[in-house]
């Protein structure tokens, strides 16, 4: 392939890089930020809950630094006992500890909320605990939210950002060849992946190789015997003549 087709692209990529640079520079300040203003929330609720724990207060907010800080750790800990004996089940036993997780950090952070806006009296009998808990319980509902909607449009958005990766490179493609490449029907064994029975999965969409004659849920083979949905590895192809995996040729540049 004549190599002055890739000069433009390499231009790009240079371009590229250095913006990705520049934000994450920028987005390792931010959390640089971040993890001091956690810090000292933190810090200053530990020494608040320590301080004034006997203190008169119309709502339980004493125990809401304890209950939150044994949430985080005890999930962590269920979920690493849970999968180092999930043998077979781990991609499910994952989903589940991951979900309750999710659900028990959003439990305890609206139960503080709740508790702020349901005191009466506990801002005048307990200032020392009711401000810096009050703030630390808002920064920790922020940050919660944050995280978990920007995790859900991280996994929506992440087969566009794998076709828009695959669209940076400019180079020939080979999606003639893909359409002769061999079909494997739904149910085969050779789908399934011997470590722990469960369908294999395309690195391309990250989605489970299920086949089938739907268009998007057809699976071929490549010549180097790896397996990815039909539609996903036309959109590799359309600028590629290589595996995604093992960079193997796939078939001749499209005429």
């Amino acid at each position: 392939v004549d190599t002055t087709a890739y000069m433009g692209v390499e231009e790009g990529a240079q371009h590229l890089f250095g913006r990705v640079f520049a934000a994450a520079v920028c987005l390792s300040g931010l959390m640089g930020v971040i993890s001091i203003a956690i810090f000292i929330l933190c810090a200053s609720a530990c020494i608040a809950t320590y301080n004034y724990y006997g203190v008169p207060c119309d709502e339980p907010l004493r125990w809401y630094f304890i209950a939150d800080w044994a949430t985080s750790y005890g999930s962590a800990c269920v979920a690493c006992i849970l999968l180092s004996n999930a043998g077979h089940n781990i991609t499910l036993c994952s989903t589940v500890t991951t979900t309750f997780t999710h659900i028990a950090e959003l439990s305890v952070v609206c139960w503080g909320v709740y508790m702020v806006h349901a005191a009466k009296t506990c801002p005048e009998t307990n200032p020392g605990l009711y401000y810096p808990l009050r703030t630390y319980i808002y920064f920790c509902f922020t940050w919660t939210i944050f995280v978990k909607v920007a995790l859900a449009l991280t996994v929506l958005a992440a087969p566009q950002l794998n076709a828009w990766l695959m669209r940076l490179s400019a180079g020939p493609g080979c999606q003639q060849a893909v359409r002769q490449l061999p079909k494997v029907p739904a149910g085969a064994e050779e789908l399934r992946d011997p470590d722990d029975g469960n369908n294999r999965e395309c690195v391309i969409c990250t989605m489970a190789l299920d086949g089938g004659d739907e268009e998007d849920a057809i699976v071929v083979k490549t010549p180097c015997s790896h397996y990815f949905h039909e539609s996903c590895v036309l959109q590799w192809c359309e600028n590629h003549l290589d595996c995604p995996i093992c960079r193997n040729a796939i078939g001749p540049a499209d005429s």
